[in-house]
């Protein structure tokens, strides 16, 4: 990973399909503000193409990211998270590991690296070899069903804090990806984040804690349809704001999906239903 300015203490992390149109909109940003990348941190998710992945079909979306991210200079210092959540990680790229193809193919870029507790054992272990070699900043990405147990939990982490304490991580990053949530489980969702980061703040260290959400479903048709107009509760802002000013659990940095949902394809949603969709500013 090379060396930059544009990293600070980010205030909003913004997670992001790795698409061209979401790099434009971080120009745009940037255009408006230069001091922008030290208050948010973009994650990035590579999206699959179809339901039938292909090796040259990772290929493509993670070649087509970076050109995009080549093109501008601007994102030479921008520090970004990159992930294939989103991707069937049991292909392998020219029989090399799939996360270790990506990471090594953004070598020159400011990216953190994710590992997850459900994630595969090579996923992680990708992971562990390049920070034994290059140092650098690590995130532990959970998801709902990680939080459900925090007992169960602790033991994988327990296991992950006995390898990473050997490594040359310079932050280690907790994030709590709720994924998409429906309005009637907000509450459960809420009381569950909390009870899971109270311990294991306890427990662990870590130098930042983000938990994210959508209220988008994959299929934004069930949301709305065609051309119409719709306000809905933003599930993600009203767990995110009970926790830290109802709760006062502090340092918890806000995420969200935006207006696309965790579960975006490219081949799933038709541009036309966006038109009336907004989010609210944090």
């Amino acid at each position: 990973m090379s060396e930059g300015s544009l990293v600070s203490m980010s205030k909003y992390i913004p997670f992001l399909k790795a698409k061209s149109n979401e790099t434009q909109a971080l120009e745009e940003l940037y255009k408006k503000d230069a001091t922008i990348f030290t208050q948010i941190t973009p994650f990035f998710d590579i999206p699959r193409e179809s339901n039938n992945q292909t090796m040259e079909n990772v290929l493509n979306k993670a070649h087509s990211f970076k050109k995009r991210l080549d093109n501008k200079a601007l994102f030479k210092n921008m520090e970004f998270y990159i992930d294939n959540y989103d991707l069937d990680d049991e292909i392998l790229i020219d029989g090399v590991e799939q996360y270790e193809y990506i990471l090594s193919l953004f070598r020159d870029y400011l990216y953190i690296p994710v590992i997850g507790i459900n994630r595969l054992e090579k996923h992680n272990k990708s992971v562990y070899d390049s920070l034994s070699i290059n140092g650098g900043k690590l995130a532990i990405r959970l998801v709902a069903e990680d939080i459900e147990s925090y007992k169960i939990t602790k033991m994988h982490l327990l296991k992950m804090m006995a390898i990473i304490r050997n490594l040359k991580v310079e932050q280690l990053h907790l994030i709590i990806d709720l994924r998409y949530i429906q309005p009637t489980d907000i509450k459960r969702l809420t009381d569950m984040a909390e009870y899971f980061i109270l311990n294991v703040n306890k427990d662990f260290h870590f130098d930042k804690c983000i938990i994210s959400a959508s209220s988008i479903p994959a299929n934004i048709s069930s949301l709305l349809e065609t051309y119409q107009r719709k306000s809905f509760t933003r599930a993600e802002w009203k767990i995110w704001d009970t926790l830290v000013n109802e709760k006062k659990i502090g340092n918890i940095i806000y995420g969200d999906y935006g207006i696309v949902s965790p579960d975006y394809s490219d081949i799933d949603l038709d541009p036309k239903l966006f038109r009336k969709v907004s989010a609210p500013k944090v």
